[in-house]
């Protein structure tokens, strides 16, 4: 068998759109559904030949929201896919799930279906939020949710929390991150509020933006998360995400290191041989190539080999381990002193630092990412 690769599957349908999501969804509806169905097992079958020659490391349901889908239709996804693949010893499967169709019957189906993982987009335990956010649940929705999942049998349950959102204020959030490390959670992915064209939130930036809190109180956010976290036993491991007990997203490592990984289904990016493509953001147009036997291939990008390896070397940046500079050139054949000029200014501003071969974000570096994935792409 060949190396290890990662699959996501993008399930596009949702309840409704919350007002900051930029990816491809559509409303849920039956016939859709039918027709992603026959499509999604047609595209897994026309890449049979890749999946049987690669062991699977993780696979990753994302969306819209997969939980929106009837059991046994998830479940016929995954067995369109283990038709033909070789499961990894450790592979992760993750489904992504609202609160909102989380009880325990349902809990108990998507484990009987051999899923491990799931990850719940909460985004905050104050009303108010929830209702701007435009998402279907309130708090005690989501808390209870988790329950499940945990009585339900789960022992790996991520979820999502966001800052950074308009009108929030240092009160609101300490509450949403106390009320965070309370429940039976082994991993957690913090994000700030982007506001991405094509989004609700866009469309009202201007009325919006005022509202947003500022740099210091967005720093403020993100380093009482760290520290409340840490306190309570989600160590950070990467910009974004923490874990307990080492449960770390085997799926986000693959991204963070360069994993090759195919992404299937309506809008879904993949990478593979040094080459990043994305199929079609619409279900009909992807339903009707596949039924001509068709790859949905919207288009195709070749990174040049520089961009490549800088590009991999700033995501992998990313994790607090760092990056091992000797391991970095065996493994992409070129050594990251090839751009030592941008390096040692970063370790001369305070951003990074280099101990025993091995190049790291400082703790400064971690609040500054952004800057330093500019100065080094």
């Amino acid at each position: 068998m060949l190396d290890p690769i990662s699959l996501y599957i993008h399930i596009p349908f949702c309840s409704k759109k919350c007002h900051y999501c930029h990816f491809y969804v559509i409303e849920h509806s039956q016939s859709f559904v039918d027709s992603y169905i026959e499509a999604i097992t047609k595209e897994i079958a026309l890449y049979k030949d890749v999946l049987k020659t690669h062991p699977i490391a993780s696979i990753y349901f994302g969306g819209g929201t997969p939980s929106r889908l009837q059991v046994q239709e998830i479940e016929k996804i995954i067995h369109s896919i283990l038709a033909y693949v070789t499961l990894c010893d450790s592979c992760e499967l993750t489904i992504e799930v609202n609160p909102e169709d989380v009880n325990l019957p349902f809990v108990k189906a998507i484990k009987g279906i051999g899923f491990n993982r799931v990850s719940m987009g909460v985004q905050s335990f104050h009303e108010s939020h929830l209702i701007q956010l435009g998402r279907t649940h309130n708090a005690n929705k989501a808390e209870s949710a988790v329950n499940d999942l945990y009585n339900g049998g789960f022992d790996n349950i991520s979820i999502d929390l966001m800052y950074d959102l308009p009108y929030q204020i240092k009160e609101d959030w300490e509450k949403t991150v106390l009320r965070a490390v309370e429940l039976p959670i082994t991993h957690l992915s913090l994000y700030n509020l982007t506001i991405e064209p094509q989004t609700l939130f866009f469309k009202n930036k201007k009325i919006l933006e005022p509202h947003l809190p500022d740099e210091n109180l967005s720093l403020y956010f993100y380093k009482h998360a760290i520290d409340v976290f840490s306190k309570n036993g989600l160590e950070q491991y990467e910009i974004s995400a923490f874990a307990k007990n080492k449960k770390y997203s085997i799926h986000n490592l693959g991204y963070w290191t360069g994993r090759p990984f195919l992404g299937l289904g309506p809008s879904a990016f993949s990478y593979w041989e040094g080459k990043r493509f994305k199929n079609v953001s619409h279900l009909k147009k992807y339903h009707d190539l596949l039924k001509e036997s068709i790859l949905p291939i919207d288009f195709t990008e070749k990174l040049e080999y520089e961009a490549k390896w800088r590009e991999l070397f700033t995501i992998q940046l990313r994790l607090k381990i760092g990056i091992n500079l000797e391991d970095f050139e065996k493994k992409n054949g070129q050594s990251p002193t090839n751009f030592s000029k941008e390096l040692l200014a970063l370790r001369a501003d305070g951003f990074i630092s280099f101990t025993n071969n091995q190049c790291q974000l400082t703790e400064k570096g971690f609040l500054f990412y952004d800057y330093i994935a500019s100065e080094l792409i």
